[in-house]
């Protein structure tokens, strides 16, 4: 790449929830690698600033939030930085429009059903491929030669002491490994069977020895499904559904030995800590969505119509093959992860 090619600011968009920020990472460290005198900028959603804090890479983060701060500020602060490179690493209109309002000398992105308006650099997005590899070949199209590596998530010391000390005061025991066990999403589709969930926590405590953490988030729809597999348990867990800000909860994983969840930012936040982790796939596609380079081991059922991407079968917000997987299938690839993690194993059943 020519010197005088080399971009002095750039600015990096991805508007989309917590787990697709953090799969922008990757991304936003290549490029950090690449040109280390150049200010780096991401714009994400509101929830994605609090995934991005700390991040070493990045010398500032701003926000856009449909009904947020009025779009005329952000356009003003976005001519004022005047990017060289705007990388668009999301493929929706709004990062496009955002885009070609905001201005920058390249404007690089994916052609979205065959639409490349506004871009300078465009490609393809293979469906067939992890988000964080299409992420690697667009860069690739800017003349970034680079493999990209884990995904990135700060949690600071004194978060973790803090996590650790309320989980004392609750009295988890520190001899035994904390397992946490997210089995749902705001999604009823991508949440897993309330039966098996409770089930996998018992097995987890009764057969695995871990004391053992369930957790959702404080959408009603999500936490009340949680709320209804803590209900199925037999004996004691620990029960965190609602009771933590995402902060806390990444110092929590940060604690844990174990994550059972499924298809969702939880996922992608064990992934970026490193944590060992089961993760059950019903519609959705591991092979696109996946934990990106963690140990881990995906489980899903043999469905030939899998994945689908659809939200539940014939309407019902429920997808049979997330249902199918059994709570003995979780613990065995517990069992069976746990004795490979060291070596960062990557398994799929």
């Amino acid at each position: 790449m020519a010197e005088q090619a080399r971009p002095a600011r750039i600015l990096i968009t991805k508007l989309k929830q917590i787990g697709d920020v953090l799969l922008a990472t990757p991304a936003i460290g290549a490029l950090r690698r690449r040109f280390p005198e150049a200010r780096i900028v991401a714009l994400v959603p509101k929830q994605g600033v609090i995934v991005l804090e700390g991040n070493p890479h990045l010398d500032g983060v701003w926000t856009y939030e449909q009904g947020g701060r009025p779009l005329v500020h952000l356009l003003r602060e976005w001519r004022r930085f005047r990017p060289d490179w705007v990388v668009e690493l999301g493929i929706t209109r709004k990062e496009r429009v955002l885009g070609v309002l905001g201005g920058g000398r390249r404007r690089a992105g994916f052609a979205a059903a065959g639409r490349a308006a506004g871009l300078t650099d465009a490609i393809a997005f293979d469906w067939s491929a992890h988000v964080v590899t299409n992420a690697e070949r667009l860069l690739r199209s800017l003349g970034v030669e680079e493999t990209l590596g884990p995904l990135h998530l700060s949690v600071r010391e004194d978060e973790v002491a803090a996590v650790k000390r309320r989980l004392g005061e609750l009295g988890v025991e520190a001899r035994r490994g904390l397992a946490v066990v997210h089995p749902v999403t705001r999604w009823p589709f991508k949440s897993a069977s309330h039966e098996t969930m409770a089930a996998v926590i018992e097995g987890l405590r009764d057969r695995l020895g871990f004391e053992v953490a369930l957790t959702a988030g404080p959408e009603p729809g999500e936490s009340e499904r949680a709320v209804r597999v803590r209900g199925l348990v037999r004996g004691s867990v620990l029960d965190l559904i609602g009771k933590l800000a995402l902060r806390e909860f990444a110092a929590l994983l940060a604690a844990t030995r174990l994550v059972v969840t499924v298809d969702g930012a939880p996922m992608h936040m064990a992934a970026a800590l490193q944590v060992p982790q089961v993760v059950l796939f019903g519609p959705t596609g591991d092979a696109n969505w996946g934990p990106w380079q963690a140990p881990q081991v995906c489980l899903r059922a043999p469905f030939l119509c899998r994945p689908c991407g659809k939200d539940g079968c014939l309407g019902t917000k429920v997808s049979d093959c997330l249902q199918a997987i059994t709570a003995e299938q979780v613990l065995d690839a517990a069992q069976t992860l746990l004795g490979t993690a060291s070596s960062g194993a990557v398994a799929s059943v």
